[in-house]
C-alpha cells in the first residue's frame, strides 16, 4: 500500500483530537473519534467538489496556457540570442582574419605591441 501524506491542518486537527481524546472516557473518546472521521470525509468531500468546479478548472487551464506561451516565448528569445552570438562570433572572425591579413601591418615600420623581453 503506498504512503499516504497528510495535510498540516488535518495533521494539527488529528494532534488536537488525540489531546482531547487522552483526557476524555472511553465513550469521549469513541464520539471524538467519530467526529474526526466525520470532519475527514466533509474535508474529503469539499476537496473533491472544488476539483470538479468549472471556475476551477477554468483557472487552471489559463494557468497551463500561460505557462505553455511563456515556455514558448522563452524558447523563441533562447534562438534569438543563439543566432545573435553565431553572426557576432562570424564578425569577430571576419574582423581577426582581416587585421592579420592587412597589409599596412607588415613590413619594416610595423609595430609589434608585445613586449620585447630582450631589450
Amino acid at each position: 500500500m503506498p504512503a499516504r501524506y497528510v495535510s498540516a491542518p488535518v495533521a494539527a486537527a488529528l494532534v488536537f483530537a488525540l489531546g482531547l481524546a487522552a483526557g476524555c472516557s472511553r465513550h469521549d473518546s469513541a464520539d471524538a473519534g467519530q467526529d474526526l472521521k466525520n470532519a475527514g470525509h466533509d474535508v474529503s468531500h469539499e476537496a473533491a467538489k472544488v476539483t470538479q468546479d468549472a471556475d476551477v478548472k477554468a483557472a487552471a487551464a489559463d494557468i497551463k496556457a500561460a505557462g505553455q506561451d511563456f515556455a514558448k516565448d522563452v524558447r523563441h528569445a533562447g534562438d534569438e540570442a543563439k543566432s545573435s552570438a553565431h553572426d557576432l562570433a562570424g564578425d569577430a572572425h571576419h574582423a581577426a582574419h582581416d587585421v592579420t591579413h592587412d597589409p599596412h601591418n607588415v613590413g619594416d615600420d610595423h609595430h609589434d605591441t608585445q613586449r620585447d623581453d630582450n631589450s
